[in-house]
């Protein structure tokens, strides 16, 4: 939305949003109902899923070797702001301290942690 200018032409505009969305990243967490596969990776049920952008980084029984690999994805992106949305499953402080573990990883970072209260996913973590 910070690339919205209401007074640029359509086509101008489109093109402003279009690059903008394709400047931001996005994390999830999940778990998972029953055994399968993905992508060729095994998945038992009961993990914690780790999706980036639509693909499937793995799935582990620790939320914080999860959130490890999450970190080393985003750090490559070189992110000027992070928002974490932790979701209904997930206390406040569990989701500040996912907060506070961005923060010290990304110390250049803006980061900020919402109460998504999101069903399904323990958190969705934007990165741009």
């Amino acid at each position: 939305m910070l690339e919205l200018d209401a007074e640029a032409q359509e086509e101008d505009l489109t093109q402003s949003l279009m690059g903008a969305i394709d400047r931001v990243h996005t994390a999830m967490v999940t778990y998972a109902a029953r055994d399968s596969e993905y992508d060729g990776q095994p998945i038992h049920a009961g993990e914690f899923l780790g999706l980036f952008d639509g693909s499937l980084l793995g799935s582990d029984k620790s939320l914080d070797s999860l959130m490890q690999i999450i970190c080393d994805n985003i750090a490559q992106l070189d992110a000027e702001f992070i928002s974490v949305y932790y979701g209904e499953d997930v206390s406040m402080e569990d989701g500040e301290n996912t907060g506070k573990t961005m923060e010290d990883r990304f110390p250049g970072a803006d980061v900020s942690v919402v109460n998504g209260g999101q069903p399904v996913y323990y958190y969705m973590i934007s990165a741009e």
